[in-house]
């Protein structure tokens, strides 16, 4: 495994009773000894795959905010719109797992080893998380928290100090003048805060990265791959967009959440993006603008949980794909502060995914301050038109829900 340097089989056995695994006690008696390798081993520690309860094929409901994005006025419409009409005509690259191991996984490694790593505990067995087929988002996000998202807060403590945060909150974007944002999970820092709280009244310092998890209704398997198909095929000019208004495809659905998490990065100052439905697909994307304003997308794919692809593991993957030097986070900042910039001067930029859109539900989301604020300006048919920027709640509108079939997972424990 590329941290300890150990073979997975002599990291983790299998339970007995098929209810997880369990860690070798032979390697407990390095815990006092040296945590550093400890630690090493914790990070090599491949994660589980959910298993379901008996449920049958149902349908999903998923919601609007899931792909809606919150935005503020003009200026950050134009990053919105920049966004939008990059994406179609992106370039993107795979990358192998070489170069997913020298950018990403080795400096934390060289980091650990050079850092001071005074303590860590390895927990004695991991179960396999059991997900209602009702409630799987909910139950991904469960165990992501308690078994990924608070190992990486705390190594990022020792490691970054503790102006450090890794979890989900709630923020404004630093480089626009917008409403705060809520990714599921956000690496960020605040150093000129006197202590670790980070106000939801301002925004972070530096955002190294963010990301989100998603229910395994959301295909983002076959989205992705179907929506690079669909993108190809309808690469001819920037207006023939080549989506269906008659559903929302598993590529579409890729693609508005795409859109949303680039957007949402762009204007955090952060050039790394994190999408997982956590079972099926894991995708790790850092992207940036080239000198002719095309946007070039780099990936690195992790297919499920307890995939030991050339040791690397999901949850080693997450750690080093999110951290990153405070030099380094503000050169990032700093060059798409500047994007930010150019996309002001952009007119008569369109959305070009309005055809995928939908008719709001003309149930207006102002809050009654707002409304007394405005007045008889307010209108609630103000809404009404599809993809249209409402500057009384400050966001794109599309349909409350999108339904999509979901196929129950496998039973991976007979």
């Amino acid at each position: 495994m590329f941290f300890s340097g150990r073979n997975s089989d002599n990291i983790v056995v299998k339970e007995p009773n098929g209810l997880g695994i369990s860690i070798n006690p032979a390697l407990f008696e390095i815990r006092l000894r040296d945590p550093q390798e400890n630690l090493k081993i914790v990070l090599d520690t491949h994660s589980l795959q959910l298993r379901d309860r008996p449920a049958s094929q149902s349908v999903e409901l998923i919601a609007k905010s899931s792909i809606s994005v919150t935005a503020g006025p003009t200026q950050t419409r134009s990053a919105f719109l920049y966004v939008t009409n990059a994406l179609p005509m992106a370039r993107y690259r795979q990358m192998d797992y070489v170069e997913f191991q020298g950018k990403y996984l080795q400096p934390l490694k060289d980091a650990i080893e050079n850092g001071n790593i005074r303590s860590w505990s390895m927990q004695h067995s991991y179960r396999y998380p059991v997900a209602l087929s009702d409630a799987s988002a909910k139950d991904i996000q469960n165990y992501f928290e308690r078994s990924m998202e608070r190992t990486i807060y705390h190594l990022y403590g020792y490691l970054c100090g503790d102006k450090a945060f890794f979890g989900n909150w709630r923020y404004r974007p630093p480089l626009a003048e917008t409403d705060r944002i809520e990714p599921c999970v956000t690496h960020m820092c605040n150093l000129e805060s006197s202590n670790n709280q980070h106000s939801s009244s301002r925004g972070p310092d530096y955002c190294i990265g963010l990301g989100d998890f998603k229910g395994r209704e959301y295909k983002l398997s076959t989205g992705f791959e179907n929506m690079l198909k669909d993108l190809n095929s309808g690469r001819r000019s920037r207006t023939e967009i080549e989506f269906s208004d008659d559903e929302w495809t598993d590529s579409v659905l890729f693609t508005l959440i795409l859109r949303k998490y680039l957007y949402q990065a762009l204007v955090s100052g952060t050039n790394r993006i994190f999408i997982s439905d956590y079972e099926s697909f894991s995708i790790f994307i850092e992207y940036e603008f080239d000198s002719m304003g095309q946007l070039i997308i780099e990936y690195y794919i992790v297919n499920n949980p307890e995939t030991i692809e050339h040791g690397i593991t999901l949850r080693s993957a997450i750690a080093g794909f999110f951290f990153d030097t405070v030099d380094q986070a503000k050169k990032i900042k700093e060059g798409l502060g500047i994007r930010v910039d150019l996309a002001k001067g952009r007119e008569g930029l369109e959305d070009l995914f309005d055809n995928v859109g939908r008719r709001a539900t003309g149930k207006s989301s102002c809050s009654s301050s707002l409304k007394r604020k405005l007045g008889g300006n307010w209108k609630s048919s103000a809404i009404q038109d599809r993809g249209q920027w409402n500057d009384c709640v400050n966001e794109v509108h599309g349909t409350t829900y999108c339904r999509v079939e979901n196929v129950s997972s496998k039973t991976f424990l007979q």
